[in-house]
């Protein structure tokens, strides 16, 4: 959605500046950089994110359980 946004402003300012306007030609590529490292920003935190969470290893422990569970998840009665 950002990037999207980010190529529709720098059209926009393709199209400003062909026609000359070049306010506003310059305001949005002003406002398509900004998208863009937004953009850029979101992607690496996001690909951090992801790559932090597969990097931990899975906790693979049987959990202990007390007296009452034992009895309760027996598969027969004791």
């Amino acid at each position: 959605m950002v990037l999207e946004l980010a190529v529709a402003f720098f059209v926009l300012a393709v199209i400003a500046g062909v026609v000359g306007q070049q306010g506003v030609a310059g305001l949005s590529m002003r406002i398509a950089k900004w998208l863009v490292i937004l953009f850029v920003v979101l992607a690496i935190v996001l690909i951090d994110t992801v790559a932090m969470d597969t990097a931990r290893e899975p906790n693979l422990s049987i959990p202990r359980l007390s007296t009452g569970d034992r009895q309760r998840f027996a598969p027969f009665p004791m």
